[in-house]
């Protein structure tokens, strides 16, 4: 039954959730979904489940107000990307959900998922969706050339090993990007290996914390990337 509901997608990390009696419930998450009941025109009434007791449950009607909430799917346009979006910027990383926080593929999978574009959950099955190009075997240049002549800005996602990245565009020459990473490697003194710490969603270029001690090329975001993928195009 709930499957066959209308959704509404949460927008908006950490966000008291009441009941109507102003009971706390949780906190929200951007790409949250649940059942939409009911469109008000002061905003919506949504399908929740609360624990009753040992191991039961029971469903509740909640109120959502209209400007932390959108009807699934949003128009996927520039404007409502930039609602989902901006919510996610500086928020921690976590690996695996750790503390409820996302890492690299939870956040594309979480600012799609209010468009009605469903991701699988790692970073390396997001990177087989819709049309993929390989970037395996071509120097940075040549990777730089073809995401500039083929990439579609929120449309296109960069995989490397491990990591997964969403292209919004160029930006002063070069290709701008958001991610939830944790860490940028170093080396010092040609051989130790080191990591300066992120750990949170930002927007960087493929050569990002080139300008730190240690930075080589070679370990790169652009050095390693193996495909980009077009998600909203048939394979």
């Amino acid at each position: 039954r709930w499957r066959s509901r209308p959704l509404l997608a949460l927008l908006g990390d950490k966000n008291v959730v009441h009941t109507s009696r102003q009971d706390y419930l949780f906190g929200s998450d951007t790409g949250m979904l649940l059942p939409l009941e009911e469109t008000r025109p002061d905003g919506y009434l949504v399908a929740a489940a609360i624990e009753k007791g040992v191991r039961k449950t029971r469903i509740i009607h909640i109120p959502i107000a209209k400007d932390a909430a959108a009807a699934v799917p949003m128009r996927f346009d520039r404007a409502n990307l930039q609602r989902v979006i901006a919510p996610m910027l500086q928020t921690k990383y976590g690996w695996g959900g750790l503390f409820r926080e996302r890492d690299c593929s939870s956040t594309i999978r979480d600012i799609f998922a209010p468009f009605g574009i469903w991701l699988p959950r790692n970073s390396y099955q997001q990177s087989q969706v819709g049309r993929v190009v390989s970037l395996k075997g071509m120097d940075d240049e040549a990777k730089l050339a073809l995401i500039a002549r083929e990439g579609k800005p929120f449309e296109t996602l960069l995989y490397l090993k491990g990591h997964i990245v969403l292209y919004l565009g160029h930006y002063n020459g070069e290709p701008a990007v958001l991610h939830t990473i944790w860490g940028i490697k170093t080396v010092q003194n040609n051989a130790t290996m080191g990591r300066h710490i992120v750990g949170k969603t930002v927007i960087s270029s493929l050569r990002f914390g080139k300008e730190l001690e240690g930075y080589t090329p070679e370990h790169s975001l652009l050095h390693k990337l193996e495909s980009m993928n077009f998600i909203l195009e048939e394979r």
